[in-house]
């Protein structure tokens, strides 16, 4: 009792000074020894404690600090779990807000109510000519049936056209008007202000769906930041454990954690003075050795990051040519790693050649890369890049191709998404396969 006591206060003074320390534990070790006198304590304990604290305060700091890392318990990480609820809780409701406005909008947004009907083109037309004709009581009252036969007739050829022409009318309709010329003006006239309406509500509706699945990707993404935040990371002590013990041989006192992801992939972290010193290729492989497996690191300036390298290499290899009598290249690609070994290799056509449709292409794959890199699914990468460039080029028509290999250099599975772009050929020793998109 009177050790233990007297270890507690002393830790009390932690960090406040050695000297204090050993006062707090002298002092509390005499209380006890005082406070049971008359059940025969003996008198030896104080005398120990005595020499204890002298020991205390004689022996080197840098001693006291190894046996310190070697001996402290891990600490405890509830208040970071909380933290981390508390993000994907925020998460998920800001997902669930972006998917309800996603659903309001999708069903709010009806067709636009401009006149298609092909019904219009005519009768437009017949207001503007027909109205003061002699005949117009015959062709649009008694022969109602007769002419409404012969417009139909000529409708089909006329939108395939675009255009109307004298032979799509049924020579019984265009030899009994008296103003045929000037009707048939009137039609085409009508005809491409509606293809022009068409086209119009074609864009608004494709702009407003661009729109809704933006939102909808946004939802999406969220929830998979949220579903990121909860996944367990498997703390390894066994592995931190030595990593402590290792670095208090070097004399070197920092934050360590080791861990290992869903995967069973190994990650250690370090954090304080001294990681410059172990970022050296000697250090570097006796961390590897120490932890069982061969890692890469990412060095900060307080900071170094262990992460398990994959069994996996790529090699890659690059030819370009622009087009004839251009100076650059409609063509941008590349090709990067991210943290958790995937790989990824891109490359987007601009429609057209020359400098517009490089800087078309380079656009896409900088915002793809920045996207991928920072670990967003794929799918949601290349669903909310098409929207977006799909409402930049809006005005100017302009469209860029994504051709994107992805393979996992653990397990050695690969991926190939396309949007627009041309066939890849996988060769495999003698064989080749041909992968194509729609």
């Amino acid at each position: 009792m009177a050790f233990g006591l007297s270890g507690l206060a002393a830790g009390a003074f932690r960090g406040r000074g050695r000297l204090r320390a050993a006062g707090a534990y002298l002092l509390t070790n005499g209380g006890a020894v005082l406070w049971t006198w008359d059940r025969g304590l003996p008198l030896s304990v104080l005398y120990e404690a005595i020499l204890g604290g002298a020991a205390f305060l004689l022996l080197p700091e840098r001693p006291l600090k190894r046996l310190g890392t070697w001996l402290a318990p891990e600490g405890s990480v509830s208040a970071d779990q909380r933290a981390q609820a508390r993000v994907k809780q925020r998460l998920e409701a800001t997902a669930q807000a972006f998917r309800t406005l996603y659903d309001t909008m999708r069903a709010s947004f009806c067709p636009p109510r401009n006149d298609n009907d092909m019904a219009t083109v005519f009768d437009r037309a017949a207001c503007r000519v027909c109205r003061g004709c002699t005949l117009r009581s015959s062709c649009w009252e008694r022969d109602y049936v007769t002419t409404f036969n012969a417009l139909n007739d000529a409708t089909q050829a006329m939108l395939d056209r675009g255009r109307g022409e004298a032979e799509d009318f049924p020579g019984y309709f265009s030899s009994r008007c008296l103003h045929f010329r000037a009707f048939l003006a009137a039609v085409n006239e009508e005809l491409t202000a509606l293809l022009y309406r068409r086209q119009y509500n074609s864009r608004i509706r494709e702009s407003r769906a661009a729109v809704c699945r933006q939102y909808g990707e946004l939802s999406a993404l969220l929830g998979t930041a949220a579903a990121e935040l909860s996944r367990e990371l498997i703390p390894d002590p066994a592995g931190n454990q030595k990593l402590r013990r290792h670095l208090a041989l070097l004399g070197l006192e920092m934050e360590t954690a080791v861990y290992r992801d869903e995967y069973g992939r190994l990650r250690a972290e370090l954090k304080g003075e001294g990681c410059q010193t172990l970022d050296t290729p000697e250090e570097l492989a006796a961390l590897s050795d120490l932890l069982g497996v061969p890692t890469r690191a990412e060095a900060g300036e307080e900071s170094l990051t262990l992460i398990q390298l994959e069994p996996l290499m790529a090699v890659a290899g690059v030819a370009a040519r622009k087009k004839d009598g251009e100076t650059v290249s409609g063509d941008a690609g590349t090709y990067f790693k991210r943290e958790d070994g995937t790989l990824y290799v891109l490359l987007c056509d601009g429609m057209g050649s020359g400098p517009g449709a490089g800087r078309e292409s380079s656009l896409a794959v900088r915002l793809l890369e920045q996207f991928l890199m920072a670990g967003v699914e794929t799918g949601h990468a290349l669903a909310t890049l098409n929207s977006a460039l799909a409402l930049r080029g809006e005005e100017e028509g302009g469209f860029t191709t994504v051709d994107l290999l992805q393979v996992d250099l653990f397990t050695g599975e690969g991926a190939v998404y396309k949007l627009g772009a041309a066939p890849t050929y996988v060769r495999r020793g003698s064989s080749v396969r041909r992968i194509a998109g729609s």
